[in-house]
């Protein structure tokens, strides 16, 4: 079993990832990454059977690639490469990956 292998959601039945912030905490993200969402999350470990997955919030800018020309890396747009890209969303019972990305956010001050 890989840590990317969902499991059910206790409350609701819905595929589910269980991650680590960076602090300790564990929380859940929707199995499926959507476009617009805003957590990444990578393995951790060197053994397969105790592996773990660490989450945090997604970078504002992707790199380019590695292997990328030099005058391309000049024009590359690090900003829209991540918005473009399918990112984790915490979970919500009930709700699809999608639904979650155009819930409307709350305004914080």
């Amino acid at each position: 079993m890989s840590v990317f292998d969902p499991t059910p959601c206790r409350r609701c039945g819905d595929p589910v990832l269980t991650a680590h912030v960076l602090d300790g905490d564990r929380v859940l993200l929707n199995a499926e990454p959507v476009v617009g969402g805003t957590i990444t999350a990578w393995p951790v470990g060197s053994n397969p059977g105790n592996m773990f997955l660490r989450c945090a919030v997604r970078p504002d800018r992707a790199l380019p690639p590695y292997d990328m020309p030099a005058h391309e890396k000049k024009r590359w747009d690090g900003r829209a490469a991540a918005a473009s890209r399918a990112w984790y969303v915490l979970h919500v019972h009930g709700k699809t990956s999608q639904q979650i990305v155009e819930m409307p956010r709350r305004q914080t001050t």
